[in-house]
């Protein structure tokens, strides 16, 4: 055997060493490359995961959001509703009081006969009667309305800070927990709204919820910009309106006189005016408008100053408190964030900074300007009760009847009969009413505005059919 001649057997080993290397390396390559698919595969879980809960988490949100400007929105109508059931136990005082003083100068003017005072007086004592049971039940609802609206201050606040704090640990989630930035949760929130929604069984109901998500965000944002263009016109541009500068201290003495004030119409309007004098109430409202400097009619009622009282405090709240505004403004116009910008209006609302007189009219415009409204008519020889604005067109009518909650119709006054009407050319007069009740009238026709759609066919026939009845068709 030669030097370079090696063992068969030595050969052979050698063989199955490298054998065994070449298979080992090839099971670590191939645990390697299970292990690596294994891990990327758990990575994209993850990720995917983390990213479908980012989008959960953000689609969560949009719907509490939209949930809780609706809520706001109906907290704001509900306390305009009750505070309307008060004012209207006030007229119904104011009324009767006016009643029984004519009552008392009927008698005083009519002749010494006995038998007919004697019918006077028992007349006098069933409208007293009827009156005081119309008054106490009336007062009932009016003590519940007040202490309605003191539960709905509260709810509101409760819910202005419930939300405050879910958008407080919504921005905590992200930012802290996930490392995001503002622009990144900007852009999560564009996202969801792009993007077809998930979970849902059919694509038109996701297309559905992703309108109407839409449409709510528009509509908060309608909010926001109306809001700040009355801040610009009524605030910026009219300024105080002649009011003098006040402090803190006026506005707050100023707010406590009004509800003592109130308080005292409710309980005039009771029959029971208490230990508070009306006069003297009055002539202090008168005072503290003319320090202040601020504009009233001088032959107002009671009831009438303490509205204007009303606005003053109003304009002097707000104007102490311009520049809080301004900076939410500001801080709209440089991120147009308009969640944050609505936040933060409701904020104002609930310190008493914004009145909510304000929003809830607010929100009267842009609910009249998502609803198509239409004006069934016009119904000859008709009106409608309740005046509330007298326009030279139709149309303007139409369009500012729209606007308003409170206004149910159109009635045309007219002079003579509609022939004689055309003939003379004259000018019309269309008046805008609060009534949605037709009437019998000889010289008028009217229009009964409709906001409900296309789905209250037979209540539109019947408000027909009574139209034709009363004109005699």
């Amino acid at each position: 055997m030669g030097a370079g001649d090696k063992d068969p057997a030595y050969i052979m080993a050698q063989n199955t060493c490298l054998k065994f290397i070449v298979l080992t390396l090839l099971f670590i390559g191939f645990v390697i490359v299970v292990l690596g698919t294994t891990i990327y595969k758990v990575d994209l879980r993850s990720k995917a995961a983390q990213q479908e809960t980012e989008n959960e988490k953000v689609v969560s949100r949009l719907e509490e959001r939209n949930t809780h400007h609706r809520l706001i929105e109906t907290h704001i109508n509900l306390k305009t509703a009750l505070k309307g059931q008060v004012t209207d136990l006030q007229e119904v005082g104011s009324f009767y009081h006016l009643v029984q003083n004519e009552l008392s100068k009927l008698k005083k003017s009519l002749p010494p006969n006995l038998h007919f005072r004697r019918k006077i007086d028992i007349f006098a004592k069933r409208v007293d009667v009827t009156l005081k049971t119309i008054l106490e039940r009336m007062s009932s609802r009016g003590r519940r309305a007040q202490d309605l609206m003191a539960e709905m201050e509260r709810a509101t606040r409760t819910e202005v800070a419930r939300d405050k704090l879910e958008e407080n640990r919504y921005h905590d989630f992200f930012l802290k927990q996930k490392g995001r930035s503002h622009d990144e949760i900007a852009k999560l929130e564009e996202e969801a709204d792009q993007n077809p929604i998930k979970g849902f069984n059919t694509e038109t109901k996701a297309k559905d919820v992703k309108v109407k998500a839409k449409r709510e965000k528009h509509r908060v944002k309608m909010v926001v910009e109306s809001f700040f263009k009355w801040f610009h016109e009524e605030l910026e541009e009219k300024g105080t309106k002649g009011l003098k500068s006040s402090s803190e201290d006026d506005v707050s003495r100023w707010k406590k006189f009004r509800s003592n004030v109130e308080a005292a119409l409710v309980e005039a309007a009771m029959g029971s005016p208490g230990k508070r004098d009306l006069s003297a109430l009055e002539l202090q409202l008168r005072d503290d408008m003319d320090l202040a400097g601020w504009d009233y009619p001088s032959s107002a009622d009671l009831r009438t100053l303490v509205e204007k009282y009303g606005e003053m405090i109003q304009r002097a709240s707000m104007l102490l408190h311009m520049d809080q505004i301004r900076k939410v403004r500001e801080r709209y116009l440089s991120n147009f964030d308009t969640y944050e910008a609505m936040d933060k209006i409701e904020e104002l609302m609930v310190y008493g900074i914004v009145p909510a007189e304000i929003l809830d009219g607010i929100y009267a415009q842009v609910r009249a300007s998502e609803t198509d409204c239409s004006f069934l008519g016009p119904h000859p020889h008709t009106s409608l009760e309740g005046v509330i604005e007298t326009f030279g067109t139709l149309e303007a009518a139409k369009s500012r009847c729209s606007l308003l909650d409170e206004c149910g119709g159109i009635t045309e006054l007219q002079q003579g009969s509609l022939e004689e009407k055309e003939e003379k050319s004259s000018s019309p007069a269309f008046t805008i009413r609060r009534g949605s009740k037709l009437h019998n009238s000889k010289y008028s026709r009217s229009w009964v505005k409709d906001c409900r759609g296309k789905e209250t066919e037979l209540e539109d026939a019947v408000i027909q059919a009574q139209a034709e009845a009363i004109a005699g068709f």
